[in-house]
């Protein structure tokens, strides 16, 4: 790519692509098809872009966890810090990434996240990061910190989906480790507690596991509750099972489960330990005949009021 960066809307347009062509390889056990069917859209005044929008419905994901997890290669020494000979400043004014679906191991999930007033800067290295992606000369990344950036996701799948996707996951990587995943039933439904500051979640699962010549399974059942505030506490946990060597061996970690009820993540938390400078709210999760979260998140320094943001 020549040419003075970022140039204009087909030049970005050509660049996102290019970036997006090593998801393909298979790295670390995730390959991504489809990615040429992508449909990119980008509106540049300046260098501000007025809008960049993704749509990866024809994307689909294959997930070989036993790749990622008993093939584990060690990383590659850390690439040298490109040498940057020019930087612009601008703003994306609005991004938006959606697919309606795209699929993961096979299992059709719909995706939205948009945010809104993200700074960003224009750079030009000396010389392309990969030597094979001509366009890695160039970059666009978001600025630190985040200032005024506020947005929001949702992201669902058929509620009658979600076994086989967590068993198409998790199946492959059982078997690396000697074990063979059974039937799994899942249940995922709304309580009815009053007492909860947000979602009371009820999630109520059997799995069967064959390893060697023992067959098993066990039943868990489960009460999340998830604060709009991304605060996830462990409200109720029980792990049983018939077979008297599992049963045995969950005696031995009782005090450990016991130990997880009560137990809080807080999520933005996280995100401040990461570095983000983003904080998640109005959070809450979709149950019925779908199953998922949507939430919005905006830079620390804003506080909503209402229907109001302020800073």
């Amino acid at each position: 790519m020549t040419g003075p960066w970022p140039g204009d809307s087909a030049t970005v347009e050509r660049w996102v692509r290019a970036m997006l062509v090593p998801l393909a390889s298979g790295g670390d056990g995730i390959t991504v098809s489809g990615l040429e069917r992508m449909r990119v859209d980008a509106d540049l005044a300046g260098s501000d872009l007025q809008s960049l929008t993704v749509d990866a419905t024809p994307v689909e994901v294959r997930i070989d966890a036993a790749s990622a997890a008993g093939h584990e290669t060690p990383p590659p020494p850390a690439a040298a810090e490109p040498v940057t000979v020019q930087t612009r400043s601008g703003v994306l004014r609005r991004f938006r990434i959606s697919a309606h679906p795209l699929r993961i191991e096979r299992t059709p999930v719909d995706l939205h996240v948009e945010a809104h007033d993200v700074p960003i800067e224009w750079s030009t290295f000396a010389e392309p990061v990969d030597p094979a992606v001509p366009e890695s000369i160039h970059a666009v990344t978001p600025k630190d910190p985040p200032s005024g950036v506020r947005g929001a996701f949702d992201v669902s799948l058929p509620t009658k989906d979600a076994v086989p996707l967590i068993t198409g996951v998790l199946r492959p990587a059982l078997q690396e480790a000697g074990l063979r995943l059974g039937r799994v039933s899942l249940s995922v439904d709304n309580t009815e507690d009053d007492d909860t500051e947000g979602d009371g979640i009820r999630i109520q699962a059997r799995v069967g596991v064959r390893w060697k010549f023992i067959v098993a399974s066990a039943r868990l059942a489960t009460v999340v509750e998830i604060t709009p505030d991304a605060v996830v506490t462990v409200r109720e946990l029980t792990v049983r099972s018939r077979h008297p060597l599992v049963a045995l061996a969950l005696r031995f970690v009782r005090s450990r489960l016991r130990a997880v009820v009560g137990s809080e993540t807080d999520l933005n938390a996280e995100l401040a330990r990461s570095g983000t400078g983003l904080r998640i709210h109005d959070l809450h999760v979709i149950t019925g005949e779908r199953l998922g979260v949507a939430g919005r998140f905006s830079d620390r320094a804003v506080t909503r009021i209402g229907d109001t943001t302020r800073t």
